[in-house]
């Protein structure tokens, strides 16, 4: 149930069909052929290389924080954990870490609990005061691994013990806090590239909530409300992108917590960094 390659088998199946078969030269097979085919004739050293090299192909979280002091090399991270680094310079990094999670699983044949292991890549971008981490939407079914009914219980590492985890060993001439991006995305708002389906804003006194129909944007079918919040603070939005189809064609946002989700998978390698440095630059 949880060997290495059965870890390795459910990693695998959280990227896209079409990934794989480029990455591996593998055509003409079920996403379970494929994936066995790679297992056959790949070490797992090489799976979990090109997990971190195609990270940017997954669905994910991301998290971005400004860092405040001096971030110097002592960040410390457990051996088994840390996959590897690349240092541009010394102030661009790079860190990929390989988390275990655990799902745990009742078994009514059994009468009892059982665990189920999923990998959970992890990627860290440090550049320059920015610290960005970015987390594999963990869309996992334990329960189909059974032959048998089983019923999900619970999981045992969210992305906030991941980033409580990732938090904790900074260097103590550094520290963390979370970047309001308001001012990135309004920017690309202001400047066509993307316009909103949906949005939750905070008034004086309330807060508000428009969830545009299918086929409508915010910005052009409701200008006086568009007017209305560009002064006010973002709160859980869903953005489509009006520019750029190659990017992505839609995000959700917490601007206000530095948080952006992509729950689709992304259109080529380099959708969500270049989003993610679209936002910044404008920030």
């Amino acid at each position: 149930m949880n060997s290495e390659r059965n870890l390795l088998k459910r990693l695998l199946k959280a990227y896209p069909v079409k990934v794989l078969k480029d990455v591996f030269d593998i055509t003409g097979l079920s996403q379970n052929e494929i994936i066995e085919e790679v297992l056959n004739t790949n070490s797992p050293l090489i799976v979990k290389n090109f997990a971190f090299t195609n990270f940017t192909h997954l669905r994910q979280h991301v998290y971005i924080y400004n860092i405040t002091g001096v971030m110097d090399n002592t960040w410390i991270c457990d051996n088994d954990l840390l996959h590897n680094q690349t240092n541009i310079t010394p102030a661009i990094r790079t860190l990929n870490l390989l988390f275990k999670a655990t799902y745990k699983v009742y078994n009514p044949q059994t009468s009892a609990t059982e665990d189920v292991f999923y990998y959970t890549p992890v990627q860290i971008r440090i550049i320059n005061t920015k610290f960005i981490i970015s987390i594999n939407i963990q869309e996992r079914d334990a329960t189909s691994l059974f032959k048998s009914v089983v019923f999900s219980i619970n999981k045992d590492m969210m992305d906030d013990e991941i980033i409580k985890y990732i938090v904790e060993r900074m260097p103590l001439t550094a520290s963390l806090t979370r970047l309001d991006i308001n001012k990135g995305i309004k920017q690309l708002w202001e400047e066509n590239f993307i316009d909103a389906a949906s949005v939750k804003y905070k008034k004086a006194k309330s807060t508000s909530t428009e969830v545009m129909d299918e086929e409508f944007t915010l910005k052009t079918t409701m200008p006086d409300v568009y007017n209305e919040l560009q002064n006010a603070p973002l709160q859980k939005n869903i953005f489509k992108i009006l520019e750029r189809e190659d990017i992505i064609s839609h995000f959700t946002t917490e601007p206000s917590n530095g948080k952006l989700s992509f729950t689709k998978f992304p259109e080529n390698i380099n959708s969500i960094p270049d989003l993610i440095d679209l936002i910044l630059t404008r920030n």
